[in-house]
């Protein structure tokens, strides 16, 4: 019996990455090729380690087309769609979301600048100071500086400007205190 010949061009076309060419559509320079492989978007990755799986290897599955794997894989009903894995990638691969993530603090900068949430400092006349302790979980591991952006400005619209004092290091260089954004409660 002979062994079966099988041709590059109809394994080629059986093995057709359905998720990068939808990556491809959404995002026209979606090159999911141009992968270092440096695991940035792991380390910071909330859904890191969580059913054997972890955002490097989701993308590397994706490239070599393994599409059946990762579309029954129950992984991205896991993933807090933070973005954290595009505010690190060195390559500024953004891996599609469809939901996205909000803090309360992003809407108070919102409506502060809008007019419709009135603050004021007046009340802090004997100019109390205050500084903000970046929360890391927030910071570093999801919404990144423009949520430490917008939580400094709605600090200092609250306090006034001149009583508010950065703290070093700060934003996503931050020190971790050690109290998981507040997950440490027993």
């Amino acid at each position: 019996m002979m062994p079966e010949v099988i041709e590059l061009t109809r394994l080629r076309n059986e093995m057709r990455n359905g998720i990068s060419d939808k990556v491809k559509e959404l995002i026209p320079d979606g090159n999911l090729s141009a992968c270092l492989t440096c695991g940035t978007c792991t380390s910071g990755c909330p859904a890191t380690g969580l059913m054997d799986m972890y955002p490097r290897k989701f993308l590397r599955m994706a490239v070599f087309g393994q599409d059946r794997e990762l579309e029954r894989h129950p992984w991205v009903w896991v993933c807090t769609m933070c973005n954290r894995c595009y505010d690190a990638c060195p390559m500024k691969l953004n891996i599609p979301h469809k939901f996205e993530f909000r803090s309360i603090v992003e809407y108070y900068a919102r409506w502060i600048r809008e007019g419709k949430l009135p603050v004021t400092s007046h009340w802090n006349r004997t100019g109390i100071k205050f500084t903000v302790q970046d929360p890391c979980n927030v910071v570093r591991k999801s919404l990144g500086d423009r949520f430490a952006d917008d939580l400094r400005y709605v600090v200092k619209q609250v306090v006034g400007e001149d009583n508010f004092v950065e703290m070093a290091p700060n934003k996503s260089n931050n020190f971790c205190c050690g109290t998981g954004g507040g997950c440490c409660g027993s």
